[in-house]
């Protein structure tokens, strides 16, 4: 009788102890599940900064480009206000000369009238 109920509670603990074990691959089961879970949307987290981060890369290489368009614009501006002013003031010269040549000309003939 004794040796039974020894058999008989040898066996509850091993139930026992399978159906612990049983409970512990459960969970171990869902804890990696919930790992995978999360491994995915950290990957995707990953890829949408990836993303971002070469958007952002690109937008700031259009900017420097836009930039660079600016600049060369002011400095065409520039340089076109120059030859303006220096075709201007090249102008007013060849006028004043012509003036000069029309003064001269002029007084020459006041002279010869005086005579």
């Amino acid at each position: 009788a004794e040796l039974e109920q020894v058999s008989k509670d040898s066996q509850a603990r091993m139930k026992q102890s399978a159906l612990k074990t049983a409970e512990e691959k459960k969970r171990s089961h869902e804890a990696m599940r919930q790992l995978k879970q999360m491994e995915a949307r950290m990957a995707k987290m990953d890829g949408a900064v990836d993303y971002r981060e070469s958007e952002i890369i690109k937008l700031k290489s259009v900017m420097s480009n836009m930039n660079n368009d600016i600049a060369n614009t002011e400095d065409a501006l520039v340089a076109r206000m120059d030859e303006s002013r220096y075709l201007r003031e090249k102008k007013a010269q060849e006028v004043m000369k012509g003036a000069l040549k029309i003064r001269k000309e002029a007084e020459r003939s006041q002279v010869l009238i005086d005579k």
